[in-house]
């Protein structure tokens, strides 16, 4: 009886607080304000709340258009790892500017039995009919330590259904359970796993794009940065919306500041969100996989076309205008 108790009055207060709330609004300002001051690990699962079990099925029936394949697969884990060991190398030998040195020297692949998950969403049904020449990846967002692919199907889904071509939608080990650049990896993995199985489905990678926002468009450019360095098939398109280009949370700038209180994405957050990312915070000063603005122009004039989307009174609205700057110097964007 003490057991059920324990885990049943949590979800009670979980489902029940937020009618509670709603009627008393001025308390509910004053303690989002301090909760704001001073965030913890309640983030996390707060970004969560379409994965919930309770929530999830009114999610799907309610808010998504319907589409005819919606299927999880498994990607197997079989090329170059990036590890820690791969990436504190890398920086100490300068790997990222001289690009003649084999970025996955003495680099073991991964485990066979290891596998990430992919979300499929195809508008036709299959086996298809009908060949398409582009490989669409989506990476999702949440800070590295929340959400899924399930949860940004409300455009995921209609992306496939107005472009008419397959969407696939990566889901990565998270944080803090899982540090960098544990996400990081399966990114790459799959990423590998897709160029070099996505014909099954009908489709011809004459043109890869990857899309990804906030934490999914650091770790696509992740991607690209190792494509790049390893001599790999280097993605022909970018789109970033919003993406995290820079760890180093002792840096301000005036979005950020903007971005001191606010509601959704407060600042005391990403800080949250870096600490619970990385090992050692430290590694975002000088590591191009975690704060791509690092990155020097001998990889981005390497890169696709890029397409950024930002909103105003975004925190991350200023890193995203010095990467457009950026690309748009190597005539990138």
């Amino acid at each position: 009886v003490t057991g059920v108790q324990t885990c049943a009055l949590p979800i009670f207060i979980r489902y029940v607080s937020g009618p509670y709330f709603a009627l008393q609004p001025y308390k509910t300002k004053r303690l989002a304000e301090i909760f704001i001051s001073n965030p913890n690990n309640l983030v996390f699962r707060s970004w969560d709340i379409f994965d919930d079990p309770l929530i999830a099925p009114i999610f799907d029936l309610v808010l998504l258009p319907s589409i005819k394949v919606n299927q999880l697969i498994h990607a197997t884990k079989n090329y170059p790892q990036v590890t820690l060991d791969t990436v504190k190398r890398a920086v100490q030998e300068n790997l990222w500017s001289d690009l003649t040195k084999d970025f996955f020297e003495s680099t073991q692949k991964a485990k066979t039995d290891q596998t990430v998950q992919i979300r499929v969403l195809f508008p036709y049904k299959l086996p298809a009919n009908q060949v398409t020449d582009e490989l669409i990846i989506h990476v999702h967002g949440g800070g590295f330590v929340s959400m899924s692919s399930h949860s940004h199907q409300i455009y995921t889904r209609k992306w496939a259904l107005c472009l008419n071509k397959p969407i696939f939608s990566i889901d990565y080990s998270l944080a803090p359970q899982h540090k960098y650049p544990a996400g990081l990896d399966d990114c790459w993995q799959a990423y590998n796993w897709l160029v070099d199985n996505c014909e099954k489905w009908g489709i011809k990678p004459n043109k890869i794009i990857l899309i990804g926002e906030s934490a999914g468009g650091n770790l696509i450019l992740g991607i690209t940065f190792l494509a790049i360095r390893s001599k790999k098939r280097v993605p022909d398109g970018l789109l970033l919306a919003y993406p995290a280009l820079d760890a180093r949370i002792e840096k301000y700038t005036p979005s950020h500041l903007k971005a001191i209180d606010d509601g959704l994405v407060a600042y005391s957050y990403l800080k949250l969100f870096v600490h619970a990312y990385l090992h050692d915070i430290e590694i975002a000063k000088v590591d191009p996989l975690v704060s791509p603005l690092l990155a020097p122009n001998e990889i981005f004039s390497e890169f696709p076309p890029v397409k950024i989307v930002v909103g105003s009174n975004d925190p991350l609205y200023d890193d995203c205008w010095r990467l457009m700057d950026k690309l748009r110097k190597l005539k990138k964007n």
